[in-house]
């Protein structure tokens, strides 16, 4: 062939793929940091050298420095020309006393969800089922019951991720303008959106409801519900299961509940909660949301779906025509949907 004109150079597949694959890695060292404590020693000690670092935490130097050269590189620590690191203010989230510490999150990602990466997760995506209850046997939350530590550090990790949202709930939508009502949050751990809530609605009561092992941690580790607390004869902490029934309440509200269940059992949940729910009342359900086909975008929370579906099996986030037609099979009708920016959105449903 003849001629002056250049050749197209091919797409790089190679690097996208090499890269995308990396990632996953990059996740499990940093769970390996933050297991072994080096956002806390950064913290507390200044910046540190690979060498500084591997002596405080008795580990071996230069595989800690390779996964410190890693982790900054991808732009989760702060390499200095001399040698030593840093945290930025994404490792400084990831220190155990910071207020609000994401550490938790990552050690329930790295304990237990990277460890589905395997023959689970393929076989699960091929019956469609899923791959935790492969590889450990048993549900999610069956398996999280029996162990308090686990259990204790997934509440931690609820309570930790939902501040933020808390905030963009209530402002999303008027708590204050329901008046004397009765608010119960179903499944709310540790009362986090319920605190807010109450915080903005003065004239409003609290139930707080979860499973519990929950309660029991809430009523212990949160003093606002105890006596001389700002909270005291506002809220009650009741324990028990949302598939079999929920107290009375005028209105019901459920943040990053449903994502975590099929379409059938967000049914019975709601079900349950129709058969409390006064004439008047509503349902307020907080969750991500996922837009139609062609609109796609860097915030569609497809990686959150993608943990509900290895965790849950057929959990999953929805679409606004998927939450309509949940309440609807339960005996409500979804009136409104405001926005909670960045993430959620705020489904108001009453019964019919």
């Amino acid at each position: 062939m003849s001629g002056g004109g250049s050749v197209p150079t091919a797409p790089d597949t190679l690097m996208p793929i090499i890269s995308l694959f990396g990632s996953a890695m990059v996740a499990k060292y940093l769970h390996v940091a933050v297991k072994l404590g080096v956002p806390d020693r950064l913290h507390q000690a200044g910046p540190q050298t690979a060498a500084q670092l591997a002596t405080a935490l008795n580990v071996a130097q230069l595989h800690l420095s390779r996964v410190l050269r890693l982790l900054a590189q991808r732009g989760l620590l702060t390499e200095h020309a001399d040698g030593r690191y840093e945290n930025n203010a994404i490792t400084d989230a990831l220190r155990d006393d910071h207020p609000k510490s994401m550490a938790p999150m990552v050690r329930h990602y790295g304990d237990h969800l990277l460890s589905l990466f395997g023959p689970e997760m393929e076989d699960a995506v091929a019956q469609g089922d899923s791959a935790f209850v492969r590889h450990y046997g048993k549900p999610f939350f069956e398996w999280l019951a029996e162990r308090p530590d686990k259990e204790r550090n997934f509440s931690r990790y609820m309570s930790s991720v939902n501040v933020d949202a808390s905030s963009a709930v209530t402002k999303a939508y008027d708590f204050a303008g329901l008046g004397a009502v009765a608010i119960a949050d179903i499944g709310g751990s540790r009362g986090s959106l319920l605190q807010a809530i109450l915080a903005i609605a003065p004239h409003a009561s609290g139930v707080l409801f979860d499973l519990p092992g929950v309660i029991e941690v809430a009523g212990r580790e949160e003093a606002c519900y105890g006596p001389g607390g700002s909270l005291d004869g506002r809220v009650k902490l009741v324990a028990g299961s949302f598939f079999e029934s929920v107290p009375h309440a005028d209105v019901y509200v459920m943040r990053s509940i449903l994502h975590d269940w099929s379409d059938e059992d967000c049914v019975r949940i709601l079900k349950t909660i129709r058969k409390s729910i006064p004439t008047t009342g509503r349902v307020i359900n907080v969750d991500l949301e996922v837009p139609p086909f062609g609109q796609l975008t860097p915030q569609t929370p497809l990686v959150i779906d993608a943990v509900m579906m290895a965790t849950f099996g057929h959990a999953r986030e929805r679409t606004r025509q998927e939450f309509a037609s949940i309440f609807q099979a339960a005996g409500f009708e979804l009136k409104h949907v405001f926005s909670a920016p960045p993430r959620h959105s705020v489904f108001e449903a009453v019964p019919v």
